[in-house]
């Protein structure tokens, strides 16, 4: 990064944390990476403020998915949930800059989780802000070659009712591509019912749903960054899976820490206007 680019890097952070001590419903001693993501993914800092905003408050009014037991990575309950199924992030990111979050759906799915699996996704998203807080975005890519109808079940209308909206209304990084390969005919039911209801038009047309198999990403992104089982020159899937598990676990303790840091809506200024768009969003969230 360039001293002229470290400069305004460090003068935004600056705005963005005397905005914040305005702001007395917002906690102030913020991971200065975190912010570092905000000023970075977003490009502009009312978009900054606005996201940030939400991310504490989606804190605060979804306690299952950031606070212990449902993101503590030894608890035993976490622990069986993850056994449902493989996630990961990749190591490299694509020639345009992009993160890529991949899950498989190959290991005991009679153990996944809905609940489970949002709560181990904002934990990894918020890892992924620290560590590549300059993304230019996100793909999601999902290999659905071993997913049983059983899973229908197993899903909550809740949990994407909150995890959607969540990833585009408060994290910083967009959102560029969602793609679920080896789809079964059942996954209609699923895009429909769990899926699109919750999903802005413009991203829906981001997602694909096809039944071909993993080579189908190499519309998107070079097929070397994939693990090798998937034909790429990365560490095998299960090995990335084991890696990204170690990864929460190894962190837990700032789990533990900013897992308290949320919004208190009982000291938010009243903002007639409602600037940042929070109001029926995200304040009145219930997860079951």
């Amino acid at each position: 990064m360039s001293s002229i680019a470290d400069y305004k890097l460090e003068e935004d952070l600056q705005r963005l944390k005397e905005w914040l001590q305005k702001q007395p419903h917002l906690p102030q001693n913020i991971d200065k990476r975190i912010l570092t993501a905000y000023v970075l993914g977003t490009k502009s800092l009312e978009i900054a403020k606005k996201k940030l905003d939400n991310y504490f408050t989606c804190k605060s009014t979804a306690p299952h998915y950031f606070t212990f037991p449902g993101r503590d990575p030894e608890d035993p309950a976490f622990k069986r949930g993850c056994e449902g199924m493989k996630l990961y992030i990749l190591p490299n990111k694509t020639p345009e800059g992009y993160v890529i979050v991949m899950g498989v759906f190959n290991l005991d799915i009679s153990k996944f989780n809905h609940h489970q699996f949002v709560a181990r996704v904002t934990m990894m998203v918020d890892l992924a802000m620290i560590e590549w807080p300059d993304a230019a975005g996100v793909v999601f890519v999902c290999d659905l070659a071993d997913f049983e109808a059983s899973i229908l079940t197993k899903l909550s209308i809740q949990a994407n009712a909150f995890f959607l909206p969540w990833f585009e209304k408060a994290i910083p990084t967009k959102m560029k591509k969602l793609i679920f390969f080896n789809s079964p005919k059942f996954m209609d039911v699923i895009v429909n019912t769990f899926i699109k209801p919750f999903l802005s038009k413009k991203l829906f047309g981001r997602m694909l749903v096809t039944t071909e198999d993993v080579t189908v990403t190499k519309k998107c992104f070079p097929q070397e960054l994939l693990p090798c089982d998937f034909g790429g020159r990365e560490i095998s899937s299960t090995d990335l899976n084991n890696y990204w598990l170690e990864k929460l676990r190894k962190n837990r303790d700032w789990f533990e820490k900013t897992n308290h840091q949320v919004a208190d809506e009982t000291k938010r200024l009243p903002d007639g206007k409602n600037t940042y768009g929070v109001n029926g969003t995200f304040r009145s969230l219930n997860v079951d």
